[in-house]
């Protein structure tokens, strides 16, 4: 096997440090550690350490945790790379047939519908994620996930994994909740790192004497950073007044500085950028409360001017970048001067992580200003004064020396302040059997405690705005979403309790937001709805409903009308009343690689049009025309209908015409493979693709049900491979669908009785919109309820309990509890009530398997299902290995 040395030189082009091999080879033994490497030096090749540590045959999950909102993730750069070369460089071919195909993912909230990664168990994944996005799924509630899918997430994430938690001392109940699940029997691996971990206890990787002697080390750890120490005011606009001055002092608006202001909450933040804008300094605003289409489109102008390892210029364009906690993890930026609040110490040592990141200045300067009227602050409690208090006792003439090896010299003569530990949570057994019940009827669990300890915190909803809530009803809005699902790039994560005062009206609703996802929260006040407040909450196209202020839930995601605002180029912005800009067709047409084939749409409306760019803005006459000539021929009498429609034909003619004819670059994606459907607001051109609905993907491909099978069968064997079920799930994919021989449900598929009549037995329809095929459904006769699931356990009467159980819960109900059937004298339907032994043999499998094990046989079905059906849509490929 090739050298971790060698692997790391192809991929980066340079030598690693000797702390960062040590690594590789003892991840690649299997063993247990944890790193406590300052920041600076190199932490974010924990990927590539673990990328080859793979090769040994371990872990197939990489999953990078930290509890930040982040702006810029170093690591997901890192990660991109890693699967660039390994996919391009001949050197590393041999490594990559060696490993498979390699997927970066990077998951910072839950979409329904937006998860597409989960079905491929055969990549090596790298995930790049937070505490509660990683957590919630490990424990069977995945935030924002549809209940049905919940099992696949648990499966994913519990089956050969390794998490690596970074800045782990900031959270220690996640630690002790992981360390419980592994014992519980998840498969996983966790490796903390922190530089100032509180368990003394772990095997430790810290800097050999090797590293202290290797130049580059020795730079960063000699680099001085000069702190000097200002009291300053409590109140948010002197304060803000207060770090304009320290930031003209390290040298704000002279060409060729970079500097940074960091801030412990959202509000102070946008107040001095605001400031700077009006005095005519070039600023940029950063916060982790911001939607990933905004962020990436502003860090890609801005990135290159901050990043570590760039030539400095003299006579560059200053730069001010105003920032919260977000800049203090995994960013790569490199700014000449910083003015930071107080705060913890090792928040402030996280900070500076980012002042002359490589040592090249080999002296800097910063500003610590502390708001010395309160001895407690909002996000950091007590522990900010206590910096503070320290800080003075170590400065000499209210200066000191923050710089690595600096720091570390005081720290030794004078113990940093104590910074207390979140208290912990603890999982036991009985939780464990309520997690493990997903899908209808699921019990509700409050899994914080066990993410961020028992105190308050802020649990997070996700928003999204959309311009065409604002031009239909509210009775159209769920239907307006199905056409066109949410996707994660356009949504943006709040604290449940900072929305639910924005929503009241409070004049500044974020003056606690902070970018830490661990933040206690505060009291929640009135729940009373405005009397204007309704929105979507969104679970998928067959589970939305309108709702209002009072029935919000922690992990919904909430569709406003752009209308509303609340969100600016920058991420939140409570007090702005504009209309929030409409981000969906931008995600949907930039998805990541290694997705599947999302179905293309893209909505038409006159105002939708205008906001494309000029090669759309002709489309909109003619889609105002056929819009018009549609409403003619549905109103139009017997004798009028051949005039009629001649005149819609010829209108749906020309603007077909003018789709193949135009220079846009997302209409020239769907070719001639489309159909054009009318949604409440307009007009939505939809390509090929796969989508789901009920729990089904829907292909718009007939597909005869004996091959379905074998297609389903084929797949779930190479998917599940040496694992010790393989011959059971194999069995559970050859007659998972055999329900679907209902006679109704073979006419909802044909979409007609005769069709139906005349074969084959379909397991796929050819229909190719949700309209279509919420026709068909209510055309069949087919009763609300009917799950094929148990019809299937009804033709086929398989003996084993758990192909039963994987056959039962192939579309995530049956765990335990299924939905009513309104016939019930229908095929099957009598498995989903009470007596029926069903909640039992769930009951016995859980118990042989425990939650991960049995979420993983599940997931493996499932993807190899999801799998045969993707190839099905685009036509026959050979399956992976």
């Amino acid at each position: 096997m090739m050298e971790f040395e060698e692997f790391f030189r192809h991929v980066s082009d340079h030598a690693p440090f000797p702390w960062q091999c040590s690594l590789a080879r003892q991840l690649s033994t299997g063993c247990s550690l944890a790193v406590t490497v300052p920041t600076g030096l190199g932490k974010s090749a924990v990927i590539d350490a673990a990328v080859w540590a793979a090769l040994a045959g371990g872990w197939r999950r990489i999953v990078f945790v930290v509890d930040r909102r982040l702006v810029v993730d170093e690591v997901h750069e890192r990660a991109l790379r890693i699967e660039a070369a390994l996919r391009d460089k001949p050197e590393l071919a041999v490594l990559h047939d060696k490993l498979g195909e390699l997927q970066v993912v990077r998951l910072r909230g839950g979409l329904f519908g937006d998860d597409d990664w989960v079905l491929y168990p055969e990549r090596l994944s790298i995930v790049l994620s937070t505490v509660d996005q990683v957590g919630s799924r490990l424990l069977g509630r995945g935030y924002g996930v549809s209940p049905r899918r919940w099992p696949l997430h648990a499966g994913f994430f519990s089956s050969r994994t390794l998490i690596v938690v970074d800045e782990a001392h900031l959270s220690s109940p996640f630690l002790h909740t992981l360390d419980t699940l592994r014992r519980s029997g998840a498969d996983m691996t966790v490796l903390p790192m922190s530089a100032t971990l509180h368990d003394k206890g772990e095997n430790r990787l810290g800097l050999t004497a090797a590293d202290h002697a290797h130049p580059l080390i020795a730079q960063r750890l000699g680099a001085h950073k000069f702190a000097r120490l200002v009291a300053a005011a409590d109140d948010d606009t002197r304060f803000s007044r207060q770090a304009l001055v320290e930031a003209g002092t390290l040298g704000l608006g002279q060409a060729g500085r970079k500097l940074a202001i960091i801030v412990n909450r959202v509000a102070t933040a946008r107040s001095i950028h605001e400031a700077l804008k009006k005095a005519g300094e070039r600023s940029i605003l950063l916060i982790g409360r911001s939607r990933n289409v905004d962020r990436e489109r502003l860090l890609q102008g801005y990135l290159p001017e901050l990043r570590s390892g760039r030539d400095r210029q003299a006579d560059e364009r200053p730069l001010c970048v105003v920032a919260t906690q977000t800049v203090e993890v995994g960013a790569d930026f490199d700014f000449d001067g910083i003015v930071s609040e107080c705060a913890s110490l090792s928040a402030l040592r996280q900070r500076l992580g980012r002042l002359d990141r490589l040592g090249e200045l080999g002296e800097s300067r910063v500003v610590i200003l502390h708001r010395s009227g309160k001895k407690a602050d909002p996000v950091y409690g007590t522990e900010g004064h206590e910096a503070w208090e320290w800080l003075q006792r170590v400065a000499q003439d209210g200066v000191v020396d923050l710089g690595l090896a600096a720091l570390d010299a005081t720290l030794a003569l004078n113990p940093a302040p104590f910074e207390k530990p979140a208290a912990v949570s603890t999982l036991l057994p009985a939780h464990l059997h309520l997690l493990a019940q997903s899908g209808p009827y699921a019990p509700r669990v409050e899994i914080a405690p066990w993410l961020h300890g028992p105190q308050r915190r802020q649990v997070d909803v996700t928003l999204v705005w959309r311009a065409d809530l604002d031009e239909v009803a509210e009775d159209k809005w769920c239907e307006c979403l199905a056409a066109m699902p949410p996707m994660r790039g356009e949504s943006l994560d709040m604290p449940l309790p900072i929305v639910r005062r924005w929503m009241q009206g409070a004049a500044r609703a974020d003056e606690t937001l902070s970018d830490m996802e661990s933040s206690a929260a505060e009291e929640e006040g009135s729940r009373a709805p405005g009397d204007a407040w309704r929105m979507v909450r969104w679970r998928g196209p067959d589970d939305s409903q309108l709702v209002d202020l009072a029935e919000i839930r922690p992990g919904d995601t909430l569709v406003l009308p752009a209308s509303r605002g609340g969100c600016d180029e920058w991420g939140w912005a409570p007090e702005s009343r504009e209309a929030v800009p409409d981000r969906a067709e931008d995600c949907r047409f930039a998805l990541e690689g290694g997705r599947r084939a999302t179905t293309l749409l893209l909505r038409l409306t006159p105002e939708r049009i205008s906001q494309y760019d000029d090669a759309t803005k002709g489309l909109a006459g003619a889609v105002s025309a056929v819009r018009q000539a549609r409403l003619e021929l549905d109103a139009s009498l017997e004798e009028d209908r051949d005039s009629a429609e001649v005149q819609w034909g010829e209108t749906l003619a020309g603007l077909r015409a003018q789709i193949s004819d135009s220079r846009n670059e997302w209409l020239q994606k769907f070719g001639r493979d489309y159909s054009l459907q009318f949604y409440p607001a307009g007009l939505l051109l939809r390509g090929s693709g796969v989508e789901e609905e009920e729990g089904i993907l829907e292909t718009g491909v007939a597909v005869p049900l004996a091959i379905h099978h074998a297609d389903v069968a084929r797949w779930t064997q190479a998917l599940s491979g040496a694992h010790d079920d393989a011959g059971h799930l194999i069995a559970a994919a050859a007659l998972h669908d055999k329900g679907k021989e209902e006679a109704r449900m073979q006419v909802m598929l044909h979409g007609d009785v005769l069709a139906a009549a005349a074969g084959p037995i379909l397991a796929k329809s050819a229909q190719r919109t949700p309209a279509d095929r919420k026709a068909a459904y209510f055309a069949s006769g087919l009763p609300r309820g009917f799950r094929h699931e148990l019809a299937s356990l009804l033709y086929a009467n398989p003996q084993d309990a758990l192909v039963r159980h994987l056959v039962g819960s192939h579309h995530g109900y049956g765990r335990p509890w299924f939905q009513p059937c309104a016939d019930a004298r229908a095929d099957g339907a009598a498995m989903a009530v009470l007596g029926s032994g069903w909640v039992g043999q769930f009951g016995d499998q859980l118990a042989k398997y425990g939650l991960w094990g049995l979420a993983q046989r599940e997931w493996l079905l499932r993807a190899a299902d999801a799998r045969a059906s993707i190839e099905e849509a685009e036509g026959a490929k050979p399956c992976a290995r």
